[in-house]
C-alpha cells in the first residue's frame, strides 16, 4: 500500500456553538424571507441562523428583525426548496477565534463474555455505543467585539441547559471538507446536549499563558458529513 497523501494537523479549523433551537411553524417557500417559528426566545436581530433546506443543503442566514413569539425575517432570501414545517432553527456562534482545542472521547462500544461448558474460549457479545464526551478549551477574554463565549455558556450551564458544538479540521464549506457535531439519533444536525462541567478562569500570576477556559458536552454520538 502507498503512502497516504493529504496528511493534516490542526494548524486551523472553525469551531461553532448552539445554545439556542426553535422549530419553524410552517412551511417556507424558497426565496422567503420571513421564516415563522414556534418560539423566538434567544434570537436577536444580527445573530446568524441555520436551517436545512428540502432535500438537505443547509444554509445559514443573519436575522434583519424579530416578531417576538411570532417569526424570523433575515436579511437575505431563503434558498431553492425552501423549509419544511417542524425543521430545527438554530442560532449559530462562530468561536473559531477563541477556540484553543476540541477533544473527544468515549463512544465505545459495550460487549460482553460469557463461557459454556464446551469449548475454551470466551463467547463475545457486542451491545450499544456508550456516549461520547466533547471537551471544548477556549481563551478568556473580555474585549469588545472578541468571540464572545464566556458569559453566554456558563449562564447556559448554571441554568442546567445545554449546548451543541461543530468542528472541522478545515473550512468545511468547501466540497468534500469534513464537519463533526454533537449530535442525538437524529444524527443528520448539530444537537444541544447537556454540558457536564464548566471551569472557570483559574489564574496563575507566575504565569504568562493565556487564561483559559473549558467545557465538556456529553453527546449520545458524533454526526459528520461532508459539505456539500
Amino acid at each position: 500500500m502507498a503512502q497516504t497523501t493529504g496528511a493534516m494537523s490542526a494548524k486551523s479549523g472553525i469551531v461553532e456553538i448552539t445554545t439556542v433551537q426553535t422549530l419553524t411553524d410552517a412551511i417556507v417557500a424558497g426565496a422567503a424571507s420571513l421564516i415563522p417559528v414556534d418560539s423566538t426566545t434567544g434570537f436577536l436581530a444580527g445573530d446568524t441562523i441555520e436551517y436545512m433546506l428540502v432535500g438537505g443543503v443547509i444554509e445559514q442566514k443573519v436575522i434583519d428583525s424579530i416578531d417576538p413569539g411570532v417569526s424570523i425575517t433575515i436579511t437575505a432570501t431563503v434558498g431553492a426548496g425552501g423549509i419544511a414545517d417542524n425543521e430545527q432553527v438554530n442560532k449559530i456562534v462562530n468561536i473559531s477565534g477563541a477556540a484553543n482545542s476540541v477533544t473527544v472521547s468515549g463512544g465505545n462500544r459495550m460487549a460482553g463474555d460469557g463461557f459454556t461448558a464446551d469449548g475454551d474460549a470466551a463467547l463475545i457479545t457486542s451491545g450499544k455505543r456508550e456516549p461520547v464526551e466533547v471537551t471544548f478549551r477556549g481563551l478568556y477574554t473580555e474585549a469588545a467585539g472578541a468571540p464572545e463565549f464566556f458569559e453566554e455558556l456558563a449562564a447556559v450551564y448554571e441554568s442546567g441547559a445545554g449546548a451543541g458544538l461543530r468542528w472541522s479540521p478545515s473550512a468545511y464549506d468547501a466540497t468534500g471538507k469534513k464537519r463533526f457535531w454533537t449530535t442525538n439519533t437524529l444524527g443528520s444536525y448539530i444537537q444541544i446536549v447537556p454540558i457536564t462541567s464548566w471551569n472557570y478562569p483559574s489564574l496563575d500570576f507566575a504565569s504568562g499563558d493565556p487564561i483559559m477556559v473549558e467545557l465538556t458536552l456529553r453527546s449520545p454520538k458524533i454526526g459528520t458529513t461532508d459539505a456539500t
